[in-house]
């Protein structure tokens, strides 16, 4: 990726631009989509850290497992897709990202890298931010579809598996055909 040498880069700031500086930056964030990296087993928080510091957007959703030793008990994150991460780059300029210590390969057809569907990856994002509990579950298919009405959430689309006692939405990856479970109040979903 090639910048004008008079647009300066900005990450992660609001600051005054021109509206041709605008301009430029979406453009450039245009060729950038979603995809889904396959990591060395239990490597996936290293190699979004390594990713992070060159500059990456990353996503690693993790959730909260408890596991009883004897009578203690140790909770740790563990990632909800276990050697996946999600990182948003330029499909043409992936050797920053394959050259990672951890990154095993992109994940597509042969050598070309399929995008994760952006209204996938901005639920999963939505639901880590707003702070609900997830587990993974199995991927699912069919069912019917349903959408959070307000909260945090709102807008957010999923598989409705239950409405009682309290409401179970499927938050699906297709291309990696895995799945997250998250449990919400069952007023506050509606089936689409």
């Amino acid at each position: 990726m090639v910048l004008p040498e008079a647009m300066p880069l900005e990450i992660g700031c609001t600051s005054r631009s021109t509206p041709e500086q605008r301009l430029a930056r979406n453009q450039l964030d245009s060729e950038q989509r979603w995809f889904a990296l396959v990591t060395l087993s239990r490597h996936e928080k290293a190699v979004a850290q390594l990713l992070r510091n060159k500059g990456y957007d990353i996503l690693l959703p993790l959730y909260a497992h408890q596991r009883r030793y004897g009578v203690r008990h140790r909770v740790s994150e563990l990632p909800l897709f276990p050697s996946y991460l999600f990182c948003r780059f330029d499909p043409a300029v992936r050797m920053p990202i394959l050259t990672t210590p951890g990154v095993l390969q992109v994940v597509g057809a042969g050598r070309i890298p399929l995008s994760v569907a952006e209204l996938e990856i901005e639920s999963l994002r939505r639901a880590v931010e707003a702070g609900f509990a997830m587990q993974p579950c199995s991927f699912w298919q069919a069912g019917k579809l349903g959408k959070i009405t307000c909260g945090p959430l709102a807008g957010v689309e999923g598989i409705v598996t239950s409405l009682k006692p309290a409401a179970r939405l499927v938050l699906s990856v297709t291309l990696l055909q895995r799945s997250v479970s998250l449990e919400i109040d069952a007023d506050y979903v509606c089936l689409a």
